[in-house]
């Protein structure tokens, strides 16, 4: 996975921080499900990402 990143809980709240780059939709797909299954088995309901440290190579749609 091109995309790193770290968490960090505090209360209710899964804090993110990105790096790296997006080199194709499954980076992005597998970035988004490791995160989902953090929230899932903590009970987060809120997560803050900060992903300026990503690279986006992939085209938005």
């Amino acid at each position: 996975m091109a995309i790193h990143y770290t968490t960090k809980t505090v209360g209710d709240i899964l804090f993110v921080e990105a790096s790296g780059f997006d080199q194709c939709p499954s980076d992005v797909e597998e970035y988004a499900t490791r995160l989902l299954k953090i929230c899932l088995e903590f009970g987060i309901h809120r997560v803050l990402c900060d992903e300026s440290a990503v690279t986006t190579e992939l085209s938005p749609l």
